[in-house]
């Protein structure tokens, strides 16, 4: 087995939430109440789908994500199953997904999709959390455009990579595609240049954080 981890994000990344809400809160709210209007897939400029409509709503919204078996309805993103499997064989794997303290049954409906629509395996490897940043691995997938962001830990060990999503266009650095196209080829070249990033720290610049080693040595 190999010696690297990598963390996979489940929303968004696994699991098409979008898809999904957009076709209940279209069966809800839109249909007898002429004046809403879904935001589609392509238009959608928050990481919390509830930041893309008015405030007004914001209970509505709520209300669909919030329901009893909600997360098992998800369907699967194009590609990640036979990406996750390829990717198990190859490192460590460990999903890490945030769970509604609203929604009941979050805990069993996650666990559930994962053994139902990625492998039997996969539950076991779930892990519940809030904040990624105090989880060790090498990698962390996700489509949060600053997962750092508010997390107790600074400084995480994984590196992100993006998921591709219409929310975090504007974030640089290495990216995977939405349909898990490109995922080998990204992480042979994070692992890369996270080993020439240690290589460096071990001659000499072990007191400095990532950021400034990339800054001086990746341009």
């Amino acid at each position: 087995m190999s010696r690297y981890t990598i963390l996979v994000d489940m929303d968004e990344v696994l699991a098409n939430f979008s898809k999904t809400f957009g076709v209940e809160y279209i069966s809800k709210f839109c249909q007898t109440r002429s004046s809403r209007q879904v935001v589609s897939w392509p238009e959608r400029k928050h990481w919390k789908v509830r930041d893309d409509y008015p405030e007004k709503y914001r209970a509505d919204i709520d209300s669909i994500y919030d329901r009893v078996g909600f997360y098992k309805t998800l369907e699967t993103m194009q590609g990640a199953k036979s990406a996750i499997i390829a990717l198990k064989k190859k490192y460590n794997i460990y999903i890490v997904t945030s769970l509604r303290k609203e929604n009941l049954t979050c805990y069993e409906d996650k666990a559930w999709w994962l053994e139902t629509h990625i492998g039997t395996d996969f539950s076991r490897l779930m892990i519940p959390c809030s904040d990624k940043t105090i989880i060790w691995g090498h990698m962390l997938i996700d489509d949060n455009p600053n997962p750092r962001l508010g997390g107790a830990n600074p400084h995480p060990y994984w590196t992100h990579i993006v998921f591709d999503q219409p929310w975090n266009r504007d974030v640089k650095g290495p990216r995977i595609k939405n349909n898990w196209s490109n995922a080998e080829e990204v992480i042979e070249k994070v692992l890369k240049d996270r080993e020439r990033r240690e290589m460096i720290k071990c001659r000499g610049f072990g007191d400095y954080d990532d950021d400034i080693v990339d800054a001086v040595f990746f341009g």
